[in-house]
């Protein structure tokens, strides 16, 4: 849950699973996510559940616990070879966060078309060697470099939902394409070496 990749497309959509479920039932969730995590939490959670942030150093008792099933599975297979049955996603979880978020944030798809370049630079690790290379070329083609995890999840939103085109690296940064309008033209690099995931 503390990627956002993985807390968009794997943890979030468990909420429709408990939508039959007394709404005074309160979601416990790991206390130190980032702000933007909650902030999407908050807009999908349309029951308006109460939330219980934990603490990663403390046991909690709980008195009857439900916990829903993933509905997508994308497993962190590094030092392994790359195996297609390590990532099951399902359509419909991506489509009840998508619709979630758009609906709550009553977010419309603009006419503005936006080029996006989003950017892994200030990124740990994964990084592309000739990134300012990348950028200063896509610059010139009237592209916008963009850190999503520099932006507000509202800002992320509305800037993917007005995208025509939006090309990066694989990472957490490009899932806010499912918030692009369906006809947006995405481009993803993703190396093809094993062992990296």
């Amino acid at each position: 849950s503390a990627n956002y990749y993985h807390w968009l497309i794997e943890c979030l959509p468990r909420l429709a699973l408990i939508t039959e479920l007394d709404k005074n039932l309160p979601l416990l969730v790991k206390g130190d996510l980032l702000p933007q995590f909650f902030e999407v939490l908050k807009v999908v959670n349309s029951d308006n559940r109460p939330i219980v942030k934990l603490e990663n150093t403390s046991c909690y008792l709980v008195e009857k616990l439900y916990y829903p099933s993933c509905l997508s599975r994308v497993a962190d297979n590094y030092g392994k070879p790359s195996y297609c049955e390590d990532l099951v996603i399902s359509p419909d979880a991506v489509n009840f966060v998508r619709n979630a978020v758009i609906k709550g944030l009553n977010v419309s798809c603009s006419k503005r078309r936006r080029k996006i370049f989003v950017s892994r630079k200030n990124a740990l690790y994964r990084k592309l060697l000739n990134t300012e290379e990348i950028e200063n070329f896509l610059i010139s083609k009237g592209f916008e470099i963009v850190c999503p995890a520099d932006l507000s999840f509202m800002s992320q939103v509305l800037l993917f939902s007005e995208a025509e085109v939006i090309i990066g690296q694989a990472g957490a940064g490009m899932v806010n394409f499912i918030f692009a309008p369906k006809d947006c033209k995405v481009l993803m690099f993703i190396s093809d070496a094993p062992f990296l995931n």
